[in-house]
């Protein structure tokens, strides 16, 4: 018979998003009742190192401060531990002055962000981090990261000239150099399990001692998927449990920008406690990633809510934990309507990279009819939920009111977005029509700006509360940014003409993609110009949503990208170099009303095909043997069609910098 579970944590990422002393306090508070034993802390540059203060950054926790949060957990019962990235995942250390000389890319002029264990001075400097944690903060546990790691050994074979480089070994002569250091200061050495999928002989070689936590963030019904598989199952935890490692299992509350589905996040734990009793798990760990880009009282919603699922055993309907958890928060009932309005929310959530695009350029909007039409129903369902949330918070005290705020802050912002979306294609197609309709535009324009504005104030109230003010909010930014865009569209449309408007006037190039076996399908395009300038765009098909951790999937996407001068180019160049299949079924740029085809001249690689009026780049499947990405890429080259004016065609342009092969 399977172990019982024995660790239940949650980890806090604060290495991208620091919060203020007081909410650390918070995120701490009545944990344990909620089933836990276990609070993590995802550190990088949070932590002030007494020996090497320059790694810490602004506001970085005092060693005093990790203490008394160490005090807090212990008198919980739970154990405090930090997460110290101590392989990939690095620039943290590496992109600060004085410290590049310990990246894989030393000796070049770029940072990889990864350190080499080919130096003996990589060991020591980690000794130093470790030290400077466990001489001032007690506990069990050090988990040294060792996760995504695919630029280790650059530099090895990059200075031995080496075409083969033994990364099994290196990799495992690195765990366990960690793993001494970490014995010697009394704790147990906790690493990521992703890279034995790459490294399967590495499980053989690394100390059994070390505690692996293999993580995948989809739900899954038999097993974990691996991403850059293509999701093919892989039983790699039992594996690991049979080699002899304790392993914890890990889901995550992400993705959640800015709010998380609740029900699939519920869904992914789960699978993780019964995969996990299957196999004889020690543990489960539940994550955090972006710290919910300024919400991280979402998460704490959420890990909140899902301990008391766990604890209750027998507990499926997650409503009932997220209501239990609002009310004690809130100190008043929860309307069941409420509570099926923020589970609803994620639903509309933007982590897959084509609504980030939304998110970050309002052009992306213009892409096609369909996201024209699935933004302007997202918007309208938005515009319904949520009505009892400011009710609900006039009467909750301060603490309460910042986690209702953040739910309310979240739907704001996805209301915005999405009305972006579902407004700015009909501007665009007014201004086609003339001046008739420009002010009307330009009434619409100031709307949504005004709308944006109001966001952005309450929003950065908020920051102030939870976090410091001068730490950088990449939601500030997009409101900032988007309201200095819309306010010159304004303007704009009140001075000029209709046929002189930058949304009018400025080309961009669209794609009608398609994606299948989507393990880290990413395009990569190059615009060139007779005179040999170019212009590199990226189009990342990577959809963090649970039903698409699947081999057999297939979706659609479309995109545009605004150009950088005002000409159309002569000829576009599409490169695929990572994991699984992008289509491509036209490419075209839109100019001044117009759309201008392109046909496909010529192709290179080893997995193009075409299919119908589908061209694919990138192969079907990949194995453990692949390399996480191609030297050789899928490429293909498009031409204007003949006879379009204002378009000289380019037989001999120059190559593209995106297709080098890389050094």
């Amino acid at each position: 018979m399977a172990e019982p579970l024995r660790i239940m944590g949650y980890m806090m990422d604060v290495a991208r998003r620091m919060e203020r002393p007081e909410v650390m306090r918070r995120a701490v508070a009545g944990m344990a009742d909620c089933g836990y034993n276990l609070f993590a802390l995802n550190l990088e540059d949070a932590y002030a190192y007494p020996r090497h203060p320059a790694l810490g950054r602004k506001h970085a926790y005092s060693p005093d401060f990790m203490a008394e949060v160490q005090d807090l957990c212990a008198r919980q019962k739970m154990e405090l531990m930090p997460v110290i990235p101590s392989l990939g995942h690095a620039d943290w250390i590496t992109s600060k002055p004085g410290y590049r000389k310990y990246d894989e890319g030393r000796g070049t002029d770029r940072l990889h962000g990864c350190l080499s264990p080919s130096f003996p001075e990589t060991s020591e400097l980690l000794r130093e981090l470790y030290e400077d944690w466990c001489e001032h903060i007690p506990g069990q546990y050090l988990h040294v990261g060792l996760d995504e790691s695919p630029d280790m050994g650059r530099y090895h074979r990059r200075t031995h000239e080496a075409e083969e480089v033994d990364l099994a070994g290196m990799f495992a002569d690195h765990c366990n150099r960690l793993h001494d250091i970490v014995q010697r200061l009394g704790r147990r050495m906790v690493m990521w399990g992703d890279m034995f999928y790459y490294l399967p002989r590495a499980i053989e070689l690394v100390d059994k001692d070390i505690v692996v936590a293999d993580w995948f963030y989809y739900p899954f019904s038999r097993m974990p998927r691996v991403e850059t598989f293509n999701f093919e199952e892989l039983d790699s935890s039992r594996r690991l449990r049979e080699a002899g490692f304790e392993v914890w299992g890990v889901p995550s509350v992400w993705p959640n920008y800015p709010f998380p589905d609740v029900r699939e996040r519920w869904r992914n734990l789960r699978d993780w406690v019964r995969y996990g009793c299957e196999v004889g798990f020690g543990g489960i760990l539940n994550t955090d990633w972006e710290n919910s880009f300024g919400f991280y009282s979402n998460a704490d919603l959420l890990f909140r809510a899902f301990g008391r699922g766990l604890k209750r055993r027998n507990g499926t309907a997650i409503e009932i934990d997220l209501q239990a958890v609002l009310q004690k928060s809130a100190g008043a009932a929860i309307p069941e309507r409420l509570v099926e309005d923020i589970l609803g929310l994620g639903l509309f959530h933007l982590t897959g990279h084509g609504n980030r695009s939304l998110h970050g350029r309002p052009l992306e909007a213009l892409a096609s009819d369909a996201r024209e039409a699935e933004c302007r129903r997202k918007y309208e369902l938005l515009s319904e939920m949520l009505a009892d949330l400011p009710g609900l918070m006039a009467q909750a005290d301060t603490d309460a009111r910042n986690d209702l705020r953040a739910i309310g802050l979240s739907h704001q912002m996805l209301l915005a977005t999405w009305k972006l979306g579902a407004m700015l294609p009909g501007c665009y197609r007014r201004l086609c029509e003339g001046d008739e309709h420009r002010l009307e535009v330009r009434d619409t324009f100031d709307a949504l700006a005004q709308m944006v504005a109001a966001f952005a104030e309450e929003y950065r109230a908020h920051w102030g509360s939870v976090r410091f003010e001068d730490d950088p909010s990449p939601i500030l930014a997009w409101a900032e940014r988007t309201c200095r865009t819309l306010r010159a569209w304004v303007e704009a449309a009140e001075t000029g003409s209709a046929a002189k408007h930058p949304l009018f006037v400025t080309p961009r190039l669209e794609y009608a993609l398609k994606c299948r076996y989507p393990a880290l399908p990413v395009m990569e395009s190059a615009l060139l110009w007779p005179d040999g300038e170019q212009q590199i765009v990226s189009d990342i098909l990577i959809r963090f949503e649970g039903d698409c951790a699947r081999p057999e999937r297939a979706f659609k996407q479309s995109s545009a990208h605004p150009l950088g001068r005002n000409e159309l180019p002569c000829a576009i160049h599409c490169a695929v170099r990572h994991y699984g299949q992008v289509g491509i079924e036209k490419v075209s740029v839109r100019w001044r009303g117009r759309e201008y085809a392109y046909h496909l001249a010529r192709t290179a690689g080893e997995w193009v095909t075409t299919e119908e009026s589908t061209l694919w780049l990138g192969p079907r499947k990949a194995t453990a043997q692949m390399p996480l990405t191609r030297d050789v890429p899928d490429e293909a080259w498009f031409e204007p069609e003949q006879g379009e004016e204002g378009i000289r065609p380019g037989a001999e342009w120059a190559a593209p910098v995106h297709s080098r092969r890389p050094t």
